[in-house]
């Protein structure tokens, strides 16, 4: 899909979750842009063809992404030119480290689909640390915690809690098993195809969500 009239998109970052393609109307090609966070994007009105707002939001972008990959550069007096936002790539490129494999995007199926919805998703170790903290702070087990993000069940609700984590961090692969009943993970699934995501970008999408239960609309 075009945005704003430009004819393509040339991102010099990579696409996350809860995220939107802005266009920085940069003179070398109009098509560069990067993706930014939802909020970010809207916080300064803007038009890509008239370039209002333009040089502001861009300000903001160029700050943010300093910050976001903690790269030590200094702030800017004027507006980032094309050659700061192309240098703020090759930074984000060189400091870009290997990490252990695992499977994400393609994947991860339930073992029966006939008996409900059986998962084991691997996170790297990162970013199951931070989504378990915010689990436990809930008390609740793996498969409420899911089911209640989704607001598929509310927290009154929910009369058996027993935990069973057996989740370990295993060369350096945080993973979770999740277990559901034909119900409740026929419309998990629903929801993971209407948004386009894997059963992993979905868990991780639902753990940084601060509004449970928003999602009703979509089953």
């Amino acid at each position: 899909m075009n945005h704003s009239g430009l004819a393509g998109r040339i991102p010099l970052n990579k696409f996350f979750t809860w995220s939107h393609f802005h266009h920085l109307n940069l003179k070398k090609d109009p098509n560069y842009g990067v993706y930014v966070p939802v909020k970010l994007h809207r916080s300064i009105a803007h038009n890509s063809n008239t370039g209002e707002g333009i040089d502001e939001v861009n300000s903001l972008i160029y700050q943010w992404m300093v910050k976001k990959y903690r790269l030590n550069l200094a702030d800017l007096t004027t507006p980032p030119t094309d050659d700061d936002f192309f240098k703020l790539s090759e930074l984000i490129i060189a400091k870009k480290t290997k990490v252990i494999e695992y499977k994400r995007k393609s994947g991860v199926q339930p073992k029966n689909k006939n008996l409900g919805i059986h998962l084991t998703v691997p996170f790297d170790s990162k970013d199951g640390k931070r989504m378990d903290k915010k689990r436990s702070k809930t008390g609740l087990n793996w498969n409420n915690y899911v089911l209640y993000k989704t607001g598929l069940v509310n927290l009154g609700d929910i009369k058996e809690n027993r935990t069973r984590n057996t989740n370990r961090e295993i060369h350096k692969i945080y993973t979770v098993n999740l277990q559901f009943s034909d119900d409740h993970g026929i419309k998990l699934q629903k929801m993971k195809n209407h948004m386009g995501l894997s059963w992993h970008d979905f868990i991780l999408a639902l753990t940084n969500d601060k509004n449970p239960g928003n999602r009703k609309r979509y089953i």
